[in-house]
């Protein structure tokens, strides 16, 4: 018995709309089809959206948060996740595009090189990059 891989991460938001475009602007996920309990009778989402990968992959959930729901005084309780991605310097370039402030670290013992970000939520992304390992 083994994990295979990340299925994926819900967030519920405060800031709904600033994380939806972070998300999809920013980091470049794609917003797509959500499950009909969470729609309305004409497909439109009613608490939030799907947000997918390249390959399809629904990887966040992004819930709208309201009233009572969430109080934005919180602080998010997720501490980080992290995201393979490829063209380190197409997603720094795009970072700064956006005005969003990043920091970049480095592990060449892992082969991994990373662009730490945080969404609208105070959320920790890991955006991460394969770099040859040198001996």
């Amino acid at each position: 018995m083994r994990v295979t891989r990340l299925d994926h991460v819900n967030i519920l938001s405060p800031h709904f709309e600033q994380s939806l475009h972070f998300y999809t602007e920013v980091i470049g996920l794609e917003s797509g089809a959500i499950p009909g309990a969470l729609a309305t009778p004409d497909g439109e989402p009613q608490r939030g959206a799907w947000l997918y990968d390249a390959s399809g992959h629904p990887m966040l959930h992004l819930i709208r948060g309201n009233g009572g729901e969430l109080d934005a005084s919180i602080p998010a309780r997720l501490d980080h996740f992290a995201l393979s991605c490829e063209d380190l310097e197409g997603y720094a370039a795009r970072l700064e595009r956006h005005g969003v402030p990043f920091r970049r670290v480095s592990y060449p013992q892992f082969g991994i090189f990373q662009l730490v970000v945080h969404d609208p939520n105070g959320i920790k992304i890991e955006l991460g990059f394969s770099t040859p390992v040198t001996t």
